[in-house]
This record gives C-alpha cells, sequence and structure tokens, in this order.
C-alpha cells in the first residue's frame, strides 16, 4: 500500500505504468535517505536529460505531494513517506476481514491425490506425510477460493 502510494506520485510526472515503478524501486542503502528509491535512468532517454537533472526536477515535484518527502540523490529520487498520516490508513487496510486472504484461482477446479495406505502393511511414515500435506492443501486451497 505504501509503495504504490509513492508510486502514484512519481506515475503523475513520468507518464510510466504504475507495476514498472512498483519494479524500479529499490530500497535506500541508509535508512535515514528515505523509504524508497526510484533510479530515473529509464527517464533519461524518454525526457533526454540526464538521470542526476531528472531527479532532481522530480523530487521537487513529487516534494508538493501531501505526505511525502522527496530528495535527488544521484539519479536517484529517495521518498519519504510520512508516517503521521499514512500509518492510519494502513491500519485501517489491515483491520479489513479479507486483507490476506489471497483471491489467486477463485473459483478453479484442483484435484488433490490422497494418501491411500495398504491396510494389510504397517502404516510408514511416508504415508502420514503426505496425508498431511494433502489435508494441509485441502484447507488452504478451500479458504481461497
Amino acid at each position: 500500500m505504501l509503495m504504490r502510494i509513492a508510486a502514484q506520485a512519481i506515475l503523475a510526472h513520468t507518464g510510466l505504468e504504475e507495476k514498472e515503478i512498483l519494479s524500479l524501486f529499490e530500497v535506500p542503502p541508509q535508512p535515514e535517505w528515505g523509504d524508497v528509491a526510484f533510479p530515473c535512468f529509464v527517464l533519461a532517454k524518454k525526457f533526454r536529460k540526464s538521470p542526476q537533472h531528472i531527479a532532481l526536477e522530480l523530487a521537487e515535484l513529487v516534494n508538493h505531494e501531501e505526505g511525502l518527502t522527496a530528495s535527488a540523490s544521484g539519479a536517484y529520487v529517495n521518498i519519504t513517506l510520512d508516517r503521521s498520516v499514512y500509518i492510519p490508513l494502513m491500519l485501517a487496510e489491515l483491520s479489513k476481514a479479507d486483507f490476506l486472504r489471497p483471491n489467486i484461482g477463485h473459483g478453479q477446479r484442483v484435484v488433490i491425490d490422497m494418501s491411500s495406505p495398504n491396510i494389510a502393511k504397517p502404516f510408514g511414515i511416508g504415508h502420514l506425510r503426505s496425508t498431511v500435506i494433502g489435508a494441509a492443501l485441502y484447507r488452504i486451497l478451500g479458504e481461497t477460493g
């Protein structure tokens, strides 16, 4: 969620897609530099400027966004999110009932092969292992739909 907020701030000024911006984000090497760093190398060809110049301009534009502080460091824009603004939003998102429930493959059929040990032979650890794995997969996939 917080990464998307930073991505939206950059998206408005670069014309890149949100997925591309999110894939380019890096973690700054020093925590005091910011929460996320955006490299401006990919914009150099598009804007026909040096990445350092683009970073300065982009940092200035992002600084006008509410709850964000940006600074240019070389060819990177370091963005810091204001915790007092975004922590309540993040906690509200976490309190939703379906926050951690993935929506992968909803409505698709999955076949799980359950174990069937031979009752005429001793029950081995391999039988137990496959039974437990099958039961766990059944429960996990049941929860995800």
